[in-house]
């Protein structure tokens, strides 16, 4: 028993000693995303509540690479694109509003947020959202 104790301390202090890298995240390009977006309704003592929903994607990108991503909707939506180059930072690097358009950014941080908003109140359904690391034509 003693000697699988010692065994597996001194697995534990080789594991311990290793280091590991977190791989790339490689993603096969294009990809697409539905998303729901839209407004929902609350009936309340005081009557229907409207409360505006937006839709969230978090990205992991090769910061230096363009990103190209265009939206397709029925809705006219706003996409609000910011790199988080740490936890507690947002940086808005890119801002568009309606219904069909394809656009590119270079982002500068590994991580980026898109963030889908229905631009006109009592709006919304669902939109594709597609990025790529070559053009989209629109």
């Amino acid at each position: 028993m003693k000697i699988l104790s010692v065994l597996v301390l001194v697995g534990a202090a080789l594991l311990a000693g290793c280091s590991s890298e977190t791989e790339a995240v490689h993603v096969k390009y294009p990809v697409t995303y539905t998303v729901q977006v839209g407004e929902t309704k609350a009936v309340s003592d005081y009557g229907p509540q409207s409360v505006s929903n937006q839709a969230v994607q978090t990205l992991t990108v090769e910061p230096g690479r363009p990103l190209y991503y265009s939206v397709s909707s029925s809705f006219d939506v706003l996409v609000t694109v910011a790199e988080v180059p740490t936890p507690d930072e947002r940086h808005q690097v890119s801002q568009m509003q309606g219904q069909n358009f394809a656009t590119s950014i270079t982002p500068q941080a590994a991580s980026l947020v898109v963030t889908f908003t229905a631009a006109k109140p009592n709006t919304g359904g669902t939109l594709k959202f597609t990025l790529s690391d070559q053009p989209i034509a629109q």
